[in-house]
This record gives C-alpha cells, sequence and structure tokens, in this order.
C-alpha cells in the first residue's frame, strides 16, 4: 500500500510535469506509474483490510477508524482504476490536473473528477491522522536512523540534544525520578562494592 501511494503521487507529479513542458514518452510513463501505483495501492488497501479483520492479533487492536481509514484508501484507488477505464492514456486525468494548474475550467468524465476528488478529500484528511505516518516516518525513524551528522561533535544537531538532555524531568514513574535531568536519567545505577 505504501508503494501504491509513492507512485500514486508520482503519478500526480508526472502530470504536472507533463502539462508544463513537452517530453517525448513521458504520457506512456505516467500511464505506467499511475497504473502501478492504483494497482499496488487498491490491493495493499484491501489487503490489509482483511489481514486485520482475519488475523486474531491484528484484530484486537485495529479499531473501526483504522478500517475506515484503509477503506477510504482503498476507494481513492479504485476510483482511480475506474476512471483508468474510461481514459486508458489519462489524458482526462492531464486535463484535470491542467486545469488545476491553470485556474481554467475543463470538462473531464465524473469517474475522473471523483477520483480526483477523493484524493483531494485524503490529502486534507491525512494531517489530522495516523496516515501521516508514512510522510512523518522518514524524520522520525529513517532520518533519525541513518543520518550521520548528530555523531559529529560541535555540529548543530549535537548541540541541540545536549542542550535537551539538559532539561529536568518533571514528572515520576518507577524507572524515573523528578528532579534529575535526562542525563542523569540515563546514566547506569552504580556497581555494588565486592566486599569480603
Amino acid at each position: 500500500m505504501h508503494w501504491g501511494l509513492y507512485l500514486y503521487f508520482g503519478w500526480l507529479f508526472l502530470l504536472v510535469v507533463g502539462n508544463l513542458i513537452n517530453v517525448a514518452g513521458l504520457d506512456g510513463f505516467t500511464m505506467m506509474v499511475g497504473l502501478a501505483g492504483q494497482s499496488l495501492g487498491a490491493a495493499g488497501a484491501l489487503g490489509l483490510i482483511l489481514k486485520r479483520a482475519m488475523t486474531r492479533d491484528l484484530h484486537r487492536y485495529t479499531s473501526p477508524l483504522d478500517y475506515f481509514n484503509l477503506l477510504f484508501i482503498a476507494a481513492m484507488f479504485l476510483a482511480s482504476l475506474v476512471s483508468w477505464f474510461g481514459d486508458k492514456s489519462f489524458a482526462d486525468h492531464k486535463a484535470y490536473v491542467g486545469g488545476e494548474l491553470f485556474f481554467r475550467p475543463v470538462h473531464v468524465p465524473a469517474a475522473v473528477s471523483l477520483s480526483f476528488l477523493l484524493f483531494e478529500l485524503f490529502v486534507i484528511y491525512m494531517p489530522f491522522t495516523k496516515l501521516i505516518h508514512y510522510v512523518a516516518k522518514y524524520f522520525t525513524f529513517d532520518l533519525a536512523l541513518w543520518d550521520d551528522d548528530f555523531k559529529a561533535k560541535g555540529s548543530d544537531v549535537d548541540r541541540r540534544i545536549a542542550a535537551q538532555l539538559g532539561y529536568n524531568v518533571t514528572w515520576a514513574a518507577p524507572h524515573m525520578a523528578p528532579g534529575k535531568t535526562w542525563l542523569q536519567q540515563a546514566q547506569p545505577p552504580p556497581l555494588p562494592e565486592n566486599r569480603k
């Protein structure tokens, strides 16, 4: 499903590029990316719905909102696939994007309008849900895991981390003591002295 979303956004980018410049072979490439994104996205969303519903351990942790989100994404991808059956070259899709880019009304089939309406609603809805994770993941996981900037002594990131480690903990838990800094909390406890 994630690859479907990435390719779908790539397809939209190619539709924008196709409206701005004329590149040989771009329409064919745009069609391949669009079909791949829509197919993968629909299969992924529907597959996740089935997996979450049928796998006992996943079903317990899947809320009705999770099912709604997956159904919404599946509907968006399925509407795009249905619209492709009436516009195999994506010419109407390209015209719709061109109309949006250049603020000119265009007449497109209802299936194309519906597919873009669902996508536009998804873009409005997504930031207010946990669906944003597939974008935020880069900044919160990938960048933190593979970015070596923080290892450079005296770098901006190193200074910010040092400042944050100096903050005092203001709450308590069995494993946390209030009044100590985060750095103090992270220190291992002293080893007991060996007595003879």
